[in-house]
């Protein structure tokens, strides 16, 4: 085995160990999307998508395989949606924006 055998050997054990770390956020990502695309053929002929419980409950789990990045693959329902979901999952109350800003305005006057 010569030197440059070895160094080429070597950097595919390094390249094969790289793409294995990527490969569970990769794989779950694909899931997501495949997810997705059967809620949409299971309502085909529906003008709006309205999601059930147990596939917002999936959705999520899904999601957090992937530490809840999901802007740019979330398709089904929007990225601010999914977010209220976990805000509703963790016993957050929603922000009230509209309250807020008319209390600044008051005690600005």
């Amino acid at each position: 085995m010569g030197k440059n055998d070895r160094e080429s050997w070597f950097l595919q054990v390094v390249f094969i160990l790289i793409s294995r770390v990527f490969m569970p956020r990769y794989d779950a990502r694909l899931q997501i999307l495949k997810y997705q695309i059967q809620m949409l053929r299971d309502r085909i002929d529906e003008p709006r998508i309205i999601t059930e419980e147990w596939e917002r409950a999936e959705l999520m789990r899904l999601g957090a395989l992937i530490d809840h990045d999901i802007s740019d693959i979330m398709l089904v329902v929007k990225p601010k949606t999914y977010k209220v979901w976990l805000r509703k999952k963790a016993g957050k109350k929603p922000k009230r924006r509209g309250a807020d800003r008319k209390r600044t305005r008051k005690s600005s006057s």
